[in-house]
């Protein structure tokens, strides 16, 4: 199997962002989304999707989100404890699921 090139490999990801993304199942700029890592979970306005990571801000750190269907349709009424962390960039190698949710800002608890 022949190594693909650094370019390559950019074309694929942006390619397969291009196709999620035009059936609506890929997070936009300027949506609150929560991010799934596998240890923690961000909260927080996606303001940047590069190649290699995803771009929060205002985000927060959410320990608990309790149910995630009810966390997803209200944040602020389901997270017992978030903290606010700012601006983040988080590697998209590290991300388990996306959620786009009806609210803004996590609220810190």
């Amino acid at each position: 199997m022949a190594k693909i090139t650094e370019v390559q490999r950019q074309n694929a990801v942006s390619v397969a962002d291009y196709s999620h993304e035009s059936k609506g199942l890929w997070p936009y700029e300027g949506a609150w989304i929560t991010i799934v890592t596998a240890a923690p979970i961000f909260h927080g306005r996606l303001v940047a999707i590069t190649p290699c990571d995803y771009v929060l801000d205002d985000a927060s750190w959410v320990v608990d989100t309790g149910r995630l269907s009810e966390y997803v349709l209200d944040p602020n009424k389901v997270a017992k404890e978030a903290e606010f962390i700012g601006t983040i960039s988080i590697p998209r190698g590290s991300v388990l699921a996306t959620y786009k949710t009806e609210d803004g800002q996590v609220k810190t608890r």
